[in-house]
């Protein structure tokens, strides 16, 4: 008889039909909510806020959140395409070979081949993705902080999978780091 597959958030729990996630596997426990404790006893730094600003047609949707490892990391930016798109013309942004991607975001940076070591993994470029997805732009510092900000006008985030997917990023993030 074969093992479950184990939870790569939790590290501990053991799952017959995990939920696959950025290339991950997750426990049900860590799918359904249980994503921040998770990070938390693994040592990462995670906090999402959700949230409105204005009132009535000017309402506006928005997002924040911080979190680290403890690790070295590199500098980039994971954007969703639009005017962050312009910053190719001054040679900062990377490419990967996913076209799905680039109909979806951008990835900018000066440092080149730390991202591309990065990215060019299948798993973290979904976490990417995910996020991206969630209409939020993710800003990941050397030093090891990733930062997560978002608006939208029509829909109110979903702060459960916005954690579940940040929570994600940083397994894969942790993971370079160690490399």
């Amino acid at each position: 008889m074969s093992e479950s597959p184990r939870c790569a958030l939790c590290r501990t729990t053991e799952d017959p039909r995990p939920n696959r996630i950025g290339g991950i596997d997750l426990c049900r426990r860590c799918h359904d909510g249980g994503a921040v404790a998770a990070a938390h006893a693994r040592g990462f730094q995670l906090r999402v806020k959700c949230g409105f600003v204005g009132h009535g047609d000017k309402r506006v949707y928005v997002a924040q959140g911080d979190a680290s490892v403890a690790r070295p990391l590199f500098d980039a930016s994971f954007r969703r395409k639009g005017l962050a798109s312009l910053v190719g013309l001054l040679g900062m942004t990377i490419r990967v070979e996913d076209p799905l991607f680039h109909k979806l975001g951008v990835i900018i940076t000066r440092d080149k081949p730390g991202t591309h070591r990065f990215i060019d993994d299948d798993g973290a470029q979904t976490a990417v993705m995910d996020l991206l997805g969630e209409d939020v732009s993710v800003k990941v510092k050397r030093a090891g902080q990733v930062k997560l900000s978002g608006r939208r006008k029509h829909e109110p985030f979903d702060q459960t999978a916005i954690e579940r997917e940040l929570a994600v990023l940083l397994v894969h993030l942790d993971g370079y780091a160690a490399s």
